[in-house]
């Protein structure tokens, strides 16, 4: 709830763009830290000491953590700006996965979908967090927020 000048609450009204946006942005993170979790259990149980694996966990655990803030930021009408780029990191990441598995031969079709099936959420996210209510969201948010716009200088 929101405070007004007579020191009533008020709701607060997010646009559904907002809320989808946050709900993406929490199911990726989700699956992120599954993901992550699975593979730093079988790089232990395996003992590998692979550099490039246990940087991709830490890569994973870094994205969970900025889409965590970011999705709050996103909420509170803060800022997008956080949100939006971790949500590109994770497209970079199926990018070269696809690349990778159009090169590998071993991987064929099961690679591909999955990096296709991954690629969907942080696409989804985008287009809601870039969308023009969110903007005016936003926009609306911060202006309330400016000491300038409520008269006092």
């Amino acid at each position: 709830m929101a405070e007004e000048p007579g020191g009533h609450s008020r709701p607060i009204n997010r646009p559904a763009a907002v809320m989808y946006a946050a709900v993406a942005g929490v199911t990726q993170a989700a699956i992120m830290l599954i993901v992550a979790a699975i593979l730093a259990v079988a790089l232990i149980g395996q003992h590998i000491d692979e550099v490039l694996a246990w940087l991709l966990v830490l890569a994973f655990l870094a994205e969970v953590v900025l889409l965590t803030v970011g999705t709050a930021q996103l909420l509170a009408g803060t800022s997008r700006t956080l949100f939006v780029v971790a949500v590109v990191l994770p497209l970079g990441f199926d990018v070269y996965r696809h690349v990778r598995s159009a090169v590998d031969a071993d991987e064929g079709r099961l690679g591909t979908v999955f990096t296709i099936a991954l690629g969907l959420m942080p696409v989804i996210g985008l287009i809601l967090a870039l969308n023009v209510r969110t903007t005016r969201y936003l926009d609306e948010n911060r202006r309330s927020k400016d000491p300038r716009s409520l008269g006092g200088e």
